[in-house]
């Protein structure tokens, strides 16, 4: 019981976070508390059980690395960017494979699906931002976020257009201008 509501909590609060452009950056890496946070955000993934709850999540802690990566670069504190854009990348890729896992015993992940297509575009755009104020010792790693964070949109893109999940969007478009038609020839 208690832990039903404690991932109702968290989704409640992932919501809630989903809808600001971008995950705040929080405790900043390099301070006292950072590990304490690191730990925090361990038990969450813990408590939040497996699949969509989990891959949620661990979307939502990439966005934190990625926040706390731009962080960086604007506080021109570039020492541990390169662990932190690393620590995005593997947020992202959980997140990946929790979906492949609900996907693969048959619930529904078409909203998850794009939610993270239209994440994906928000960390692209700061992903080239921070490449830009990035070091020349942290280039390397921002570019191969990058370069995966594209890779990784197409694959969106492509997963959503075989799920219909834009359809209702299309046929919305096309009956307005079916009906516009009529009216025309009216």
């Amino acid at each position: 019981m208690k832990r039903g509501l404690i991932a109702i909590l968290l989704l409640l609060l992932i919501s809630a976070a989903s809808a600001q452009e971008i995950t705040p950056a929080g405790i900043k890496p390099g301070t006292i508390l950072y590990g304490l946070d690191k730990g925090i955000e361990k038990l969450q993934a813990g408590l939040s059980g497996q699949g969509l709850p989990r891959a949620r999540i661990y979307m939502l802690f990439g966005e934190e690395r990625l926040a706390e990566a731009k962080y960086l670069v604007d506080a021109n504190k570039p020492d541990k960017l390169v662990e932190t854009i690393n620590a995005y990348q593997s947020n992202m890729g959980l997140a990946d494979n929790e979906l492949e896992k609900a996907n693969s015993i048959g619930l529904d992940i078409s909203k998850i699906l794009e939610d993270m297509e239209v994440a994906n575009s928000k960390h692209i755009t700061v992903l080239e931002y921070v490449l830009a104020k990035s070091p020349d010792s942290a280039k390397d790693a921002v570019q191969r976020a990058l370069d995966n964070a594209k890779e990784n949109a197409a694959a969106l893109k492509e997963k959503n257009k075989k799920a219909g999940i834009f359809d209702d969007i299309l046929d919305d478009v096309l009956i307005s201008q079916e009906e516009l038609r009529q009216k025309a020839e009216e």
